[in-house]
């Protein structure tokens, strides 16, 4: 504040920064003014005086005990709430609340599903089992795994709220976008890739559902792809990693990979948060084409296959061992969701 003060900004100019910065947890006006007034009279810091008297009593041990009650029964509320019910100032319940109660304010987390106990014991079982094969022999894994899925691709899709963040002077206002939705138009991506890169992309119209059918046909293409690209990963038997779909899981899909003797890892439900493909590969990808606005399909498949052809080995190399510290954190939390890491 001192700083702002000096450039000559004005007392509405700073709170309105103060706020961006510090939400919640901003000073009262009054309060800010009252320290923009003294940094105006020459003051260098925001000590208060010496005084005489008993010492403030707003962080003792009733409050802190009262602030803990409040929050049992409502866990949203707000620091300015919480200085209202209790007639203390906002800076003394924000020091309650993290050096007192060690406390910290997070926002819920999307989850895809309520995991019950077998669900996250199968998670664990696949951790584990992923964990034991790259300590066995990471390098044999490496070289053996393919994996993949499929994603919807749009002719448009909205750029994310941190794609649109720029770098503005301090104290400016926040650029304005206007809320915009996904095209209808859409294209099905289905891509297979390893260490080394992608092996194939197979695009399906958005009139089309994935069936069992058609992924079967879609992997013969990867068989034929894979003897051409990599003809020593067939010699020395895939270990291959799709997860669950219905497409994946029928029978003619699970003939189909007995007769290539193909080795299948099997994938746990509702855990997306563990498929290479979900929390790497397909983020990245949309983070490249979301915010163009592209002419036709053809040319969205055609921005998509290039990106995803053009990524170096080490990119793949790396979104693959990713998938151990997954494997960790998804081991030390007994299975339950493991978030962006």
């Amino acid at each position: 504040m001192k700083f702002l003060v000096k450039l000559g900004w004005q007392g509405i100019r700073i709170i309105e920064a103060l706020q961006t910065v510090y939400g919640e947890n901003t000073p009262v006006d009054s309060t800010i003014y009252r320290w923009i007034s003294r940094f105006k009279e020459g003051r260098e810091e925001l000590k208060d005086d010496q005084r005489g008297g008993r010492p403030s009593t707003s962080i003792s041990e009733a409050n802190v005990e009262a602030v803990r009650i409040l929050l049992e029964e409502d866990r949203r509320a707000d620091v300015r709430e919480l200085s209202g019910i209790l007639g203390i100032s906002v800076g003394s319940v924000d020091s309650i609340l993290k050096e007192h109660l060690n406390l910290t304010k997070r926002s819920a987390r999307w989850v895809p599903k309520a995991l019950d106990e077998n669900h996250k014991q199968k998670r664990v079982e696949f951790a584990t089992d992923l964990l034991i094969r790259m300590d066995a022999d990471s390098e044999n894994f490496f070289r053996r795994i393919v994996t993949g899925d499929e994603v919807w691709i749009y002719q448009y899709d909205p750029e994310t709220k941190q794609q649109s963040k720029e770098w503005l002077p301090k104290g400016s206002r926040a650029p304005i976008k206007f809320k915009q939705e996904r095209s209808g138009k859409k294209v099905m991506a289905t891509v297979f890739w390893d260490s080394e890169g992608v092996i194939l992309v197979d695009f399906l119209d958005d009139k089309k559902t994935i069936t069992a059918q058609y992924y079967v046909e879609v992997l013969k293409k990867l068989r034929s792809a894979l003897a051409k690209k990599r003809p020593g990963k067939l010699h020395a038997r895939v270990l291959f990693h799709h997860d669950n779909a219905p497409a994946h899981s029928a029978k003619t899909t699970r003939d189909l990979l007995r007769e290539f003797k193909w080795e299948l890892l099997h994938h746990p439900p509702y855990s997306p948060d563990m498929a290479p493909s979900d929390y790497f590969l397909f983020p990245n990808l949309k983070n490249h084409i979301k915010g163009v606005r592209w002419d036709s399909i053809t040319e969205v498949k055609r921005a998509a296959t290039g990106w995803l052809l053009g990524q170096r080995a080490e990119f793949y190399r790396d979104g693959l061992e990713r998938w151990r510290h997954r494997a960790e954190k998804c081991y030390d939390l007994d299975g339950d969701y493991v978030e962006k890491s």
